[in-house]
């Protein structure tokens, strides 16, 4: 299960936005081969929150996984919903 939101604002030729995404396995990946949560020592669950803004086809993000509370900056290309 993965939920997000996304809030845009428009500003000058451009658009900034705060997200925040939340994914859960549901308790599923026992019974996927190889228990892939426990097989990569993962939790199976988690959140992460941030900001970005448009520049042209890119999206310079910055992001922070609260499983960690580290945070990372990153460029995606396209639109995201």
């Amino acid at each position: 299960m993965l939920l997000g939101a996304e809030i845009r604002i428009p500003v000058r030729n451009t658009h900034v936005y705060a997200f925040a995404e939340h994914g859960n396995d549901l308790g599923s990946s026992k019974d996927v081969k190889g228990n892939p949560t426990e097989a990569y020592r993962r939790m199976g669950h988690g959140s992460s929150y941030g900001v970005g803004m448009k520049l042209g086809l890119v999206r310079a993000e910055y992001a922070v996984d609260q499983n960690t509370g580290t945070g990372a900056v990153f460029f995606r290309f396209g639109e995201r919903y």
